[in-house]
């Protein structure tokens, strides 16, 4: 049985979330992920990544789901 790895996709702030996930989307196909839910946060600056709002959605997520893979374009994003 071929099954694809369970998975959550994280935007963030850029503005061009429709040109990210577009992306993230495609890896995600050609890799054997299932994206079973989408989190993003806007662009807000400086603010360090455990004190947005959509990342401490998303670590929550993952650990009561038992996510292992968080799939985004770009670590500086």
């Amino acid at each position: 049985m071929d099954r694809q790895k369970k998975s959550v996709l994280y935007l963030r702030g850029s503005g061009d979330n429709k040109r990210q996930r577009k992306s993230c989307l495609e890896f995600a196909g050609q890799n054997g992920y299932n994206i079973i839910k989408e989190f993003s946060d806007p662009p807000v600056g400086k603010i360090a990544v455990l004190s947005r709002n959509g990342f401490k959605n998303l670590y929550r997520f993952c650990r009561e789901k038992s996510v292992e893979t968080i799939i985004f374009e770009n670590v500086n994003r």
